[in-house]
Parts: structure tokens; C-alpha cells; sequence
């Protein structure tokens, strides 16, 4: 059994928080699926522990950007790209070396893969969701022979499935009510919300894609009555124990990390923008 976190977004209170919570669940192994750093205000403090705890992590757009000037001019808007330059010079020369090194994909246990966005291409950091399902069904093409992906990047938790053509389960990939479509001729369902604490059963021979939410830059959809809004809320993270994934909230004091962020060195524009982007969407 193992953990994946993703989306630390340089939120130390959130990672503690979160590392907190898996160790109560007897759990030591730890995945991260990439932007350890970016928009938060302690980005040298979350690269030691990461690196400190030993959990292995791949590249995210975050990291990336803090090494390619044209990534950031092509897909980082104003408020982010200050954000990037501020992370570059808080980091020592180890945490740099060690952010440059990390790998875009990752093997995992029980026949699983992790990647911060997309399998298909996934330096360029395709999205995956319902209104890009050309990027899942792109992932469960380049899963190859795995079973499940974990994927972070948008900072909701998901999950998508794709059925076998040689699968025998007649139960709907196992999960019922979810939403159900043929995309490029491949029978997929995905549940854009998935329930904290209940275990979503694997079936042999069916491939899954899990989104695990953020660490530090959660987002939830609200709604109601009539109307729905997209929150920033507990810290989220997965768990697997290579039959089933469970979804995991986690509080923190989220007053603090805002305080850190009012501190930071960024024109008062970018400041509010960090906070509301913390706050609410």
C-alpha cells in the first residue's frame, strides 16, 4: 500500500499536514506526481522534505518552468510567471539540481504509472479532463500494459476509466452512476468528483486513470441549488493498495500559509491573485 500526493505548490503547512495523515494510516511509501514548488510561499522548505523523506516525484509544469524561459512565455500567465521567477531565486543550488532531475514519467507498484498531466507527451502537460478527454484517452493508449495512472495537474480529484475489450465484468467498470461515453471509439467513463473515503474497486483487465487533486492548491466543486462554484479546500492525496484507490482530505491551517503569502515580494496584484487562487476560484 502507498500514498501519491501532487500540486504541493510550495505549501508547507499543507504537505506537513498531509505527510501527517498518511503516517496515522501506516503508511511509508510516498509518490509525488510534480510541482513540488510554484504559487506558495516555502518552496525550499517543501523541496528538503520531499527529498529528505525519500519520495520520489516527477517533473511538473512548475519545475519545468524554472528551467525554460519559452514554457513559461507560452503557458504561464502574468500573475504565475512573477510567481516563477520569485521561486527561482528562493532556491539553493541543491534544490535547483534536484528539481532538474526529476523525471517526467514514473513505474509504480501494482502495475501503475505516474505522470503530472498527460502519458501522451507529457512534457508538454496536456490536461486531463471531461472537456479534453482526447488527453485520457491518449493516456490509456500510452499506459501500454499498466493498469493504473495517477496523474495531478488540475488540482480536482478524478477518475476515469477505459474498458477491455477483453474484460469480462458486466458491472459497469465496476463503479456505478458514472458519467459514460464513447470517445475515438473507446468505451470510457469518468466521475468528476470522486467520494472521499470510499475504496473504487479495480477490475482485471480494465485500465484507470486517478487525478489525486493538490496537496497545497486543492479545488473542489460546490454545488448549490441551482448554481455551482469551484473552492479551494483541504489538501487531497490517494491511496493504493493495488485492489483499490481511496481518496484522502486533509485541514490545515491554511490562515498561516496565507499570512506567508502576504509577505512575499511580489507586487500587491499578484499577492491578491495568490490568494484568492488559495481561497477561492
Amino acid at each position: 500500500m502507498y500514498a501519491v500526493i501532487s500540486d504541493i505548490h510550495a505549501n508547507l503547512e499543507a504537505l506537513v499536514a498531509v505527510l501527517e495523515d498518511i503516517e496515522k494510516q501506516g503508511i511509508t511509501e510516498i509518490y509525488c506526481l510534480g510541482d513540488i514548488v510554484g504559487y506558495g510561499p516555502d518552496p525550499q522548505a517543501c523541496v528538503e522534505i520531499v527529498s529528505a523523506n525519500n519520495i520520489l516525484s516527477v517533473m511538473g509544469n512548475h519545475e519545468a518552468a524554472l528551467f525554460d524561459d519559452e514554457l513559461i512565455d507560452a503557458h504561464f500567465n502574468e500573475w504565475a510567471k512573477d510567481a516563477v521567477y520569485w521561486t527561482r531565486e528562493q532556491l539553493d543550488p541543491d534544490a535547483k539540481n534536484y528539481l532538474a532531475k526529476l523525471p517526467y514519467t514514473m513505474n509504480l507498484p501494482f502495475n501503475a504509472v505516474g505522470v503530472h498531466s498527460s502519458l501522451n507527451n507529457p512534457e508538454e502537460f496536456h490536461y486531463i479532463l471531461p472537456r479534453y478527454l482526447d488527453n485520457a484517452v491518449g493516456t490509456f493508449v500510452q499506459m501500454g500494459d499498466k493498469s493504473v495512472c495517477f496523474t495531478g495537474h488540475t488540482h480536482f480529484e478524478a477518475a476515469y476509466a477505459c474498458k477491455s475489450k477483453h474484460a469480462k465484468s458486466k458491472r459497469r467498470f465496476g463503479i456505478a452512476k458514472w458519467t459514460y461515453g464513447l470517445v475515438n471509439k473507446i468505451p470510457m467513463m469518468y466521475e468528476p468528483s470522486p467520494k472521499e473515503g470510499e475504496p473504487y474497486e479495480l477490475f482485471n483487465k480494465n485500465k484507470y486513470i486517478f487525478e489525486v487533486g493538490s496537496v497545497g492548491l486543492r479545488r473542489e466543486i460546490i454545488v448549490q441549488g441551482d448554481s455551482t462554484s469551484k473552492i479551494n479546500h483541504r489538501a487531497s492525496y490517494a491511496i493504493f493498495n493495488g485492489q483499490n484507490v481511496t481518496y484522502r482530505k486533509v485541514g490545515y491551517n491554511i490562515d498561516l500559509t496565507i499570512a506567508k503569502i502576504r509577505d512575499m515580494e511580489l507586487a500587491p496584484k499578484i499577492i491578491a491573485r495568490l490568494v484568492s487562487h488559495l481561497t477561492q476560484v
